[in-house]
């Protein structure tokens, strides 16, 4: 999998100029903030009013399953049809094929998961995390479930973000400039939607730029996508650390709860606003900005 420098002759952002109706950042800024702010406020009201209609409906456990099925469709569906859209119009795939995708998303997921892990293990080391007092089990079948319901989250995030943002800002704005607004949205729309404190907004934003280059550096989303999919479900699939205390509806393979002190559980954003989390992410956004690939002659594909 040959990793691809940042620059305008990189095939995610020289994709941009060979679309058909190349886009502007003005238009895709503008487009992209509405749609963010679409997302937050209606697809979170509309999916609170599903996830109480279906809890109306039914009983038991399965009720709060489907409800936040409901509320994560509502919510990350308007980005996949806005960036799949924006795309269309381009003429430019915001999900380039990948001659290695299956690696590509092996590296990924092996990338996130260990990453989270190392955070845990770290934030473990200083005692603030515990086995839960009373382990919640999960429904049978359940878990697959949540996989599929993080991953949707995280494909909508991705293909929206770094699929159709992040190119177009990069080929007008510049790679670096572009992959750094493009995190600072990522983090925003994280911060509107319930993101707490200031170690929380620097994480998303490590997060971001993770993301980002992953995604410049193998000139597609597969990596990215599998790791920011493995980032989230080790979190709350695996170790059920989100939410905490408890689990997700969906349930988790092992139910761990954050305790003690806020500076090193992280507190009401949980792993993601811990210091165990920034050094996880800063280490690897230092490497990957560090890591000096070889000269890709990899024709462009749109």
């Amino acid at each position: 999998m040959p990793l691809r420098r940042l620059t305008f002759d990189n095939p995610w952002v020289a994709a941009v100029d060979a679309a058909r109706r190349p886009a502007r950042a003005w238009a895709v800024l503008g487009l992209g903030l509405a749609s963010c702010a679409a997302a937050i406020v209606l697809g979170r009201a509309l999916g609170g009013l599903l996830a109480d209609a279906v809890a109306a409906r039914m009983a038991g456990p399965w009720a709060a399953i489907l409800g936040q099925a409901a509320f994560y469709l509502c919510v990350f569906l308007p980005l996949w049809l806005v960036a799949l859209t924006g795309g269309a119009v381009e003429g430019r795939s915001v999900w380039r094929r990948e001659p290695r995708a299956p690696l590509a998303a092996a590296a990924g997921i092996a990338l996130g998961a260990l990453g989270f892990g190392a955070a845990v293990g770290l934030a473990s080391s200083l005692g603030v995390v515990v086995p839960a007092a009373q382990p919640q089990a999960a429904v049978a079948g359940a878990t697959a479930i949540g996989l599929l319901i993080v991953a949707f989250q995280a494909g909508g995030e991705e293909v929206f973000f770094r699929g159709w943002i992040q190119p177009v800002l990069c080929a007008r704005l510049g790679p670096w400039v572009g992959l750094g607004i493009t995190a600072v949205m990522f983090m925003g729309l994280h911060l509107v939607g319930g993101a707490r404190s200031p170690l929380a907004a620097l994480n998303l934003l490590l997060g971001g730029l993770l993301f980002g280059l992953l995604a410049l550096r193998t000139g597609g989303l597969w990596t990215a996508f599998a790791a920011h999919w493995a980032w989230n479900w080790t979190e709350s699939g695996a170790l059920g650390l989100d939410p905490n205390p408890g689990v997700a509806p969906t349930g988790a393979l092992l139910d761990l709860d954050l305790t003690g002190s806020s500076l090193w559980s992280g507190g009401g954003d949980g792993m993601n606003g811990s210091p165990a989390a920034t050094l996880v992410l800063a280490i690897l956004v230092v490497g990957l900005i560090a890591l000096a690939p070889r000269r890709s002659r990899t024709p462009v594909v749109a």
